[in-house]
């Protein structure tokens, strides 16, 4: 006859240091696993049995699922306590549970070597875990970004990273509208800091960030086996030096060689996976885009023969997410109507943009030219060139971060996109269509990147891009309703 050991919720103190193991399952296959000491108040406390998701589902409750009512354990794999409630197991966080469905994945890269026995993995800050492989055999999950084999692998090693649910999903931030009050809006690319303008702009919730990498590559895994002329700030496979592979974090900057196609793509997918509608219609051969089942490898790159896609209209009653048009963008930037015209976003700043003042001021709140060079003007800030790990400079008054500098951010209108000939309060219509005139043929992108001067990084400059272009400074973030 089977019995279930259920002592195990029974509060047990043990000597400082002491090591225990309890006994769950039945009698005939018991299963030996080490505890898990919790702390409350610089006390010991309640020891649970530290299991994985797997070790847990081995359990084996059958004609005895009331008997084990109120089990306890600690999951190393979801970091929860998990309760049986009598028909399943019930998480208790702090926090968000880790979701392993959704990760950053590598199997070709980032590992480096020691003694052709140990293999190290890139540290990620934001990683709750890793799981290496040799080939496609895993080597099961673990914390540390570190192991040693017995023998030299034969194949080659990979890590796959885990992250909480909640860092690889966009934060979105409440941008209320302005009601019809007057605020300031750019007139050109290059001159003046806006003049008043009445224009709608409807309430909106805009993601905290520039999508980044790890969000990204969470929707699709596969564009990591994808390299471009310019390179990759992410997994770049074969392109690091083996000491910086430990250093570097990766997951946390801004995703960049992204198109604007990959960015309203990322926006109908990431909304069908989250049950949402979708915001933008896409006609390929006759057919409407599988937006669910798309790959990165089926958006269209380097090549201006892409009409269909161009051709891409949006549903702005949708409740999916979408990019911001570029007057939603400046007015988001510029931090509403209260705000007055702000030259930098997260900046009061409203003088000549070449001053030294504009420079200090734009130091605080962006990563730009003069903190990515060796003529560095910013105290403190790092000299490398590239894009740095997102909400590491002051955020504007809405809480948005890295609005200005850091990477551009693709807009959904065409370069000559403005309020008259595009209205960005909601359309009359279901489809929405942005044409591109007998003159433009490039998508609108707003507030410089690490790249640029003062000057490009102005919340009134515009710049453009071709759509299909993927280029190192352009990335983008979403709004949705």
């Amino acid at each position: 006859m089977k019995r279930i050991f259920l002592n195990i919720a029974i509060i047990i103190m043990f000597a400082a240091g002491a090591k225990a193991q309890v006994t769950i399952g039945s009698l005939e296959k018991p299963q030996d696993f080490s505890l898990l000491e919790l702390e409350g108040n610089g006390t010991r406390g309640l020891r649970l049995p530290q299991l994985d998701t797997e070790q847990r589902k081995a359990l084996d409750f059958s004609g005895h699922e009331t008997e084990a009512l109120g089990l306890q354990i600690f999951n190393i794999f979801t970091r929860c306590v998990e309760t049986w409630n009598g028909t399943e197991w019930i998480q208790q966080c702090d926090g968000e549970p880790l979701d392993p469905q959704t990760t950053g994945v590598c199997t070709t890269c980032e590992v480096s070597t020691a003694n052709n026995l140990t293999f190290t993995a890139k540290a990620d800050p934001a990683a709750t875990g890793y799981e290496f492989f040799i080939d496609n055999a895993s080597h099961g999950y673990q914390i540390s970004n570190s192991i040693t084999f017995a023998a030299s692998p034969a194949g080659t090693v990979g890590v796959k990273y885990y992250y909480r649910s909640s860092f690889l999903k966009p934060a979105m931030i409440p941008v209320p509208g302005n009601g019809g009050q007057t605020w300031y809006h750019s007139t050109s690319s290059t001159g003046g800091d806006g003049t008043s303008t009445t224009v709608a702009i409807p309430d909106l919730n805009m993601s905290e960030t520039p999508i980044t990498q790890a969000q990204f590559d969470a929707v699709f895994p596969d564009r990591i086996t994808f390299t471009t002329a310019n390179g990759d700030n992410y997994f770049r496979c074969g392109k690091e030096e083996a000491s910086s592979v430990t250093t570097r974090p990766t997951s946390a900057l801004p995703a960049d060689n992204i198109n604007w196609y990959a960015a309203i793509a990322y926006c109908n997918k990431l909304s069908a996976m989250e049950g949402k509608e979708l915001c933008y219609s896409v006609t390929v051969s006759g057919q409407e885009v599988d937006w669910k089942n798309l790959t990165y490898a089926g958006i269209p790159g380097n090549s201006i023969n892409n009409a269909e896609w161009d051709a891409a209209t949006c549903n702005f009653a949708k409740n999916g997410y979408r990019l911001p048009t570029s007057s939603e963008w400046e007015y988001a930037a510029r931090g509403g109507t209260t705000n007055l015209h702000p030259m930098f976003s997260g900046s009061y700043y409203r003088g000549a943009y070449n001053s030294s003042e504009a420079s200090d001021s734009l130091c605080l709140v962006a990563w730009w030219s003069n903190n990515n060079n060796v003529s560095n003007t910013c105290s403190g800030d790092s000299q490398v060139n590239g894009t740095k790990d997102v909400k590491t400079k002051r955020a504007n008054v809405f809480g948005l971060y890295d609005m200005t500098g850091n990477i551009y951010e693709w807009c959904w209108g065409w370069s000559d996109e403005n309020n008259s000939v595009y209205p960005i309060a909601t359309p009359t219509a279901d489809s929405y269509v942005a044409s591109a005139s007998s003159t433009s043929s490039v998508r609108v992108l707003r507030g410089g990147g690490w790249g640029n001067s003062a000057n490009g990084c102005r919340v009134s400059y515009r710049n453009s891009g071709s759509p299909f272009n993927r280029d190192y400074y352009c990335g983008f973030r979403v709004v949705c309703r």
